[in-house]
This record gives structure tokens, C-alpha cells and sequence, in this order.
């Protein structure tokens, strides 16, 4: 599973930012030092207030392009001394999205503040929230925490703070931020709603799953259409391994997603949760035939409707290819290996570095009897990924299917190189010596994977064969007992235990495992 912070998309939500200029500006009002209390200079002075006030009451309506020009009026009538004016004027492009010159405003004010410490907070917070807005979460941190620190009591002010901590991973400070803004009693529904989104992020990120899902609960009380938070709510599902009740959450956070405007993008990261949590469901039904087949159908029809909503742009490639790459593998899981190498070919053809389709295809190629085919893939795999032990390990068994046995020591080897606690490449190292009659080699592997996995019943199983066939009877009988006693069910085990018996002469006890290995191996093959 993927960690949980680097799967939940940026927010990029934003809020008029009034509240934010009325200390700085009631200090521009009621100072009489920029300007003198003469009355020739009161006329200026009463303009500027005419044009604070109607610039701020344009913030409020989110008339941003009015609100600029009338800041940029204030500036011109204060003579570029006016803190409010600047720092209007940096909100009103902030809501434009024109950040740079925004952060450019918010300097010249920084320049005029002549060491005010409540303009200055207000100037990083401005700052802090633009750079939040742009993604920049070690600036925005900074700002606002110098901010914070002059205002300690906004809650406002708490509430961006809080967002940035959980956005860059501080979640215990980012909770303790957001649970400020909560007390406040604020009516913004909106940021309510994210506060307790975010805090659920944040939980989920300490693994505190309980409490995450009841913020989400909280956050989808005050906003039941927020696709974010279903999507959130899926993602913590997942985590907790309830994928199929994951997969329904994903399915409503798909219905309640609405492109920003001017924009055709489909919601790719949830299609593709969506079908990752079914698939994980599909495993958890092993044993079920038709629920699996059902899931993992269903999981290829969530990809294939991605497929078609995604546009096809070069920017959009690599989703794309993402897609088909999670296409391929639910095509074979379905049985539908030819449909898959295709998925998995045209995923390769967009990102050739994609390791996992080379190696997915290369198993889909070894089901297809195209040994030669699959060991190419699994070498180009393992070639694109270093620390993958898998690929090796698949390369082995197909060797080993085409009776390439040293051909095959040699590829479990690379696996084991890579990662000595492999457990299959071990196993299947030691099945290979016995295929080519060395047994102490065979057994040295197999009790490198007991240690490795201790309650394996097959482990024990495979060595007490190999005993077996050394003539070893009393260690075949311990190894095979040890079998059973992991698994009860294992057909072979008894079968083999009855033979080891007889060798000694227990012929009694022999009938007795031979009979129950008998009528155990018309329900169960090993």
C-alpha cells in the first residue's frame, strides 16, 4: 500500500481574505503620521480611507480585479506608504492567482511597516498562505509560523498553519492548529469541513484509523458532496484492509467529483484507488471462483472507464500509461492474457522505463507457453529495478519449466542477491537441486526458508520428501510430522509420512496416515 502522504492529492481550496487586512488597516486609519493632521493633508488622507473601505468590501465579494485597481488607487494617493494598500493589493492577486507580483506587493508593504509587529503578522501570513496555495510548504510553514507566533490567538490564522503542518507532515502539530480553528466556533462551513478533513489526514497518517473515519464523518456532515473527503475516507478504508466497502466509497467520490472550470480531466487518482482497493478485494476472496472473477471484472471496467474519459495529451501520458498498466493486470487476473500483453505493450510503449509492465507482461508470456518471450521481459525488468528480487525469481521458474535447471540456480542466485530474505527463491532453489539430485543442497535451502518462514507446512513438507529420498526416515518423519502439524490438510504430507513408515517397519501406523492421505487428496492436490 502505498504510504499514506504521498496518495492524498494538494488541496488547492481558497477563502476571501478580508479578516486578514482589518488590523493592518485600522492602523493606516486612525495613525495620523503619514499624512499630518492639517487640513489640507485630511483630504488624501479621507480619500485613502474611502478607497481601504471599498477595496475591502471588493475582497469580500471576490471581485479581485476591482479590488486591484482600487488598491493600486490607494497606493498612487498615499505615495507607496500605505501597508493596507500593498497588502490589498497582494490579496486581491492572490485571489487572480497572479502570486509572484502578490509576493512582490507584500515586500514593498514589509519595506513600509517601520517595525509594526501586527502589520508585520499580518504580511507573513499573506505570504504564508500564498505559498501554501503555490505548494511551497517549507515557505508557507515559516510564514505563518512567525505569524502565529504575533498572533497566536487568530484563529484564522491557526487554521492555515494547521493545514500547512498536515500538508508537509507534521500531523500531531497540524491537529492541535486545526483543533484551535474548530473551538473558535467559526460559521465557515467550508473551512469547518476541511479542518476536519484534514485533521482525518492527519490521523490517518499516525494510524489512528477510528478517529480518522469519525472526522470524516464530521467533514461529510457539514459537506456531503466533497469528493476529497470520500476519497479520503476510501483511502483510510483501504488501509485498514476493508477494501471492498473502500471501493464503494471511491465509487461515490467519483460520482461527486466536478472538474474546476475549463477543464476535462476525469478524477484519475480515485479511478485508479478504486480499482487497486477491488483487486485487493478479488485476493481476499480466494476460495470464492466467482466473487474473484466478478472483482476483478469490475476493477478492469473501473480502469477502462478512466481510459475513456482521460484525454489523449502528452501531458496526460503518464497517467495513461498508469491506467493501462493496472488494465493489464486485472485482464490477466481475469484470464485475459492476450488482452493483457496488449494493455501491458502499450503502457511499455508510452514509459518504456516501466519495469512492472515488463515483468507483469513477462508472466502473462509464461502462462502462454512463450518461455523465451517471458525471459527477455523479466531481464528487461530486473535490469529497470535493482531492488526487486521478483523478477529473478520468475526467470528461475521459467527456466526451470523449460528444464533449464543451472539456468535456473542461476536466476533464484540473483534473487537471493538481491534480497536474502526471499523466502520463494530459497524454495524454489532447493526444488531445483532436487530436480538435479542434490539433496544437501536442496535441504540447506529449505532450512534457510523455515528460518526465514517457520510455520510454512510446504517448507517442511519439501525437506521431509528430500529425506526421504535420501533414505533419512526418522528426519523425513520429524520434518513431515512438523508438516501436519502446521497444516492438517496437506495430502502429500501424509502420503509421504505413510511411506517413511513402512521404510521402518510401522506398517499399522503407515495404513493409518496412507488412509487419511488417500481421502484427503480428492479435495486437496499439493
Amino acid at each position: 500500500m502505498t504510504d499514506c502522504r504521498t496518495m492524498i492529492p494538494h488541496n488547492t481550496r481558497r477563502y476571501a481574505f478580508p479578516a486578514v487586512l482589518a488590523p493592518v488597516l485600522a492602523l493606516i486609519f486612525l495613525s495620523p503620521a503619514a499624512f499630518g493632521q492639517d487640513e489640507e493633508a485630511a483630504s488624501p488622507a479621507q480619500q485613502l480611507e474611502q478607497l481601504m473601505t471599498t477595496g475591502q468590501e471588493q475582497l469580500a465579494s471576490e471581485d479581485y480585479e476591482a479590488a486591484l485597481q482600487t488598491y493600486a488607487d490607494a497606493i498612487k494617493v498615499s505615495g507607496g506608504q500605505s501597508v493596507g494598500a500593498y497588502l490589498g493589493r497582494a490579496a486581491a492577486r492572490k485571489g487572480l492567482k497572479e502570486y509572484a507580483t502578490a509576493l512582490e506587493d507584500i515586500k514593498n508593504a514589509q519595506q513600509a511597516l517601520f517595525d509594526d509587529p501586527t502589520a508585520n503578522a499580518q504580511a507573513k501570513r499573506l505570504s504564508g498562505e500564498i505559498y501554501l496555495e503555490l505548494g511551497a510548504l517549507g515557505e508557507a510553514l515559516a510564514d505563518l509560523q512567525e505569524a502565529a507566533e504575533l498572533l497566536p490567538d487568530d484563529p484564522g490564522l491557526q487554521f492555515s498553519l494547521g493545514k500547512a503542518m498536515v500538508l508537509a507532515g507534521g500531523a500531531e502539530q497540524g491537529k492541535e492548529a486545526l483543533d484551535k480553528w474548530l473551538e473558535s466556533g467559526s460559521d465557515d462551513e467550508e473551512k469547518n469541513a476541511e479542518a476536519y478533513r484534514l485533521k482525518a489526514q492527519a490521523s490517518a497518517m499516525l494510524s489512528r484509523y477510528d478517529e480518522a473515519l469519525a472526522d470524516v464523518d464530521s467533514s461529510l456532515k457539514i459537506n456531503p458532496d466533497d469528493h476529497e473527503t470520500y476519497a479520503l475516507k476510501g483511502f483510510i478504508l483501504a488501509l485498514q484492509e476493508n477494501y471492498e466497502e473502500a471501493a464503494e466509497v471511491l465509487k461515490t467520490a467519483i460520482e461527486k467529483y466536478e472538474p474546476e472550470e475549463g477543464s476535462d480531466l476525469p478524477y484519475t487518482v480515485a479511478h485508479l484507488r478504486r480499482a487497486s482497493a477491488l483487486e485487493e478485494a478479488a485476493k481476499q476472496a480466494a476460495g470464492d471462483e466467482n466473487k474473484q472473477l466478478a472483482l476483478f471484472t469490475e476493477a478492469r471496467d473501473e480502469v477502462q472507464r478512466l481510459l475513456d474519459a482521460l484525454p489523449d495529451r502528452p501531458e496526460l501520458a503518464r497517467d495513461r500509461a498508469s491506467a493501462l498498466y493496472t488494465l493489464g493486470v486485472n485482464e490477466r487476473m481475469i484470464g485475459d492474457l492476450g488482452e493483457a500483453v496488449k494493455s501491458f505493450s502499450e503502457a511499455i510503449d508510452i514509459n518504456p522505463a516501466m519495469a512492472p509492465a515488463y515483468f507483469r507482461r513477462g508472466i502473462c508470456f509464461f502462462h502462454m507457453g512463450e518461455e523465451r518471450l517471458a525471459i527477455k521481459d523479466f531481464d528487461k525488468a530486473a535490469g529497470l529495478d535493482f531492488e526487486s528480487p521478483h523478477a529473478a525469481l520468475w526467470k528461475g521458474r521459467t527456466y526451470a519449466q523449460l528444464g533449464e535447471y543451472y539456468e535456473a540456480l542461476r536466476a533464484y542466485s540473483e534473487a537471493i542477491a538481491v534480497s536474502d530474505r526471499y523466502t520463494d527463491a530459497y524454495m524454489n532453489r532447493g526444488l531445483t537441486y532436487v530436480k538435479l539430485g542434490n539433496y544437501p543442497a536442496a535441504i540447506e535451502d529449505f532450512d534457510d526458508a523455515i528460518r526465514l518462514q517457520p510455520s510454512n507446512a510446504n517448507l517442511y513438507y519439501y525437506r521431509g520428501v528430500v529425506y526421504q529420498l535420501q533414505g533419512d526416515y526418522k528426519r523425513a518423519i520429524r520434518s513431515l510430522a512438523t508438516a501436519i502439524d502446521y497444516d492438517d490438510q496437506l495430502a502429500g504430507a501424509y502420503l509421504h509420512m505413510a511411506d517413511a513408515l513402512s521404510a521402518i517397519g510401522q506398517s499399522g501406523l503407515a495404513s493409518d496416515y496412507r488412509t487419511k492421505g488417500r481421502e484427503l487428496s480428492g479435495q486437496v492436490s499439493h
